[in-house]
């Protein structure tokens, strides 16, 4: 969220159903954040408002400095430049992202 947003001074971080009022700016269907939105949505039991779809990080953390909304992102996705505050959630079962690398021991090729 937007540093200047109400729920920014926040220290511990946020439950879902507290942002069931605000206003969501999320990535396309596509994107794993966007089903693990919705995974916590159903688990909270809650409808957000999602008022913008993007397929463009870039345009989803700029409309976010710009308070249009909040959103939903790993913290992976931030950068110092953007701005932002990130609250972490404080709902029991909130989503994990885990990313892994798998490599072929030996690869062929020119460097």
């Amino acid at each position: 969220m937007a540093p200047d947003h109400p729920l920014a001074t926040r220290t511990t971080g946020v439950s879902f159903q507290d942002l069931n009022k605000e206003p969501f700016i999320t990535l396309a269907n596509e994107y794993v954040h966007a089903q693990a939105f919705h995974q916590v949505s159903r688990a909270a039991g809650v409808r957000p408002k999602v008022v913008f779809k993007t397929h463009d990080v870039h345009v989803l953390k700029t409309l976010v400095a710009k308070n249009s909304g909040i959103s939903f992102l790993t913290t992976l996705a931030l950068e110092p430049q953007d701005h932002l505050v990130a609250l972490p959630l404080l709902d029991l079962g909130a989503p994990k992202f885990i990313i892994s690398v798998a490599t072929r021991a030996k690869t062929y090729g020119i460097y």
